[in-house]
């Protein structure tokens, strides 16, 4: 990934799709130019503002999201993004109107430009898939529940069914996520594991000096390969280990992401 500093926002971005003209596609930071006269809210840094929590009406999001959407090149207005509530699950939404919530959702799927699809994350796995043939894009974010029950392959088959997407035209992106060294599971996460893959499910699980860690992104690169995504990318930073860059729900607890909040990956089609 490089790095793009725009619109007082320091945005990751990456070099799979630096030469695609068809996509824009950004993960925020917890970092952003402010204004050094301007006050705050006491115990608040800067970066904790207007990026630190997506959250409240679709008006409150879009109030937030304005500085992102204009780095990105998109109208700074409601109609121009598509959010998702994310409850760690499977499913995915088509979009074909801008200025929607889609509840029960973790990933989303459009061939309509303009419209800036977001996922949210402070640990888990936040990707882009883009089809440049027949110009579509998904967005979608998977935990270990999203992950076990594969919103690539779900997010695969709702593009071939919409969009005439074969695997072969996919390009995968995927920001930056916990690492197993700081993912340490308990035997009941084991279990499901094993439920899902009892063949494999050792390959995604590290193990030292009794304990137990989960690789969410050897899994995730893993399913891709089987799906048949050759052209893949995995940023490299861990969320937990980067606390200057991003929250981190395992390393700042629910307290900690409900005053840090998430970061986020925003794509749209141009």
């Amino acid at each position: 990934m490089y790095s793009e500093e725009k619109n007082g926002l320091q945005l990751l971005k990456f070099e799979s799709f630096r030469d695609e003209e068809g996509i824009v596609c950004a993960v925020t930071t917890r970092y952003q130019h402010v204004n050094p006269s301007a006050e705050y809210p006491e115990g608040k840094r800067p970066y904790d503002i207007a990026l630190s929590n997506y959250g409240g009406s679709l008006e409150e999001r879009e109030k937030r999201l304005v500085p992102l959407k204009e780095a990105l090149g998109l109208e700074p207005v409601l109609e121009s993004g598509a959010y998702m509530q994310q409850m760690h699950t499977a499913n995915i939404a088509v979009v074909k109107k801008g200025g929607c919530l889609n509840l029960n959702t973790d990933g989303m799927i459009t061939n309509i430009s303009g419209i800036g699809l977001l996922a949210l994350s402070a640990d888990c796995g936040m990707t882009c898939f883009y089809d440049s043939r027949r110009h579509a894009l998904a967005v979608m974010h998977s935990g270990w529940r999203g992950a076990v029950q594969n919103i690539y392959s779900a997010a695969l088959n709702a593009m071939r069914l919409n969009y005439g997407t074969c695997a072969c035209d996919i390009t995968a992106c995927a920001a930056p996520m916990i690492s197993a060294r700081n993912y340490e599971v308990r035997a009941d996460f084991i279990e499901k594991l094993q439920l899902f893959y009892p063949e494999d499910a050792e390959r995604f699980l590290l193990r030292e000096n009794g304990h137990v860690y989960f690789d969410l992104r050897r899994l995730l690169d893993f399913q891709l390969e089987q799906l048949g995504i050759s052209r893949r990318y995995f940023a490299p930073q861990c969320t937990y280990a980067e606390a200057e860059l991003f929250p981190s729900y395992r390393r700042d607890g629910r307290g900690g992401t409900a005053y840090h909040g998430h970061f986020g990956m925003m794509a749209a089609l141009k």
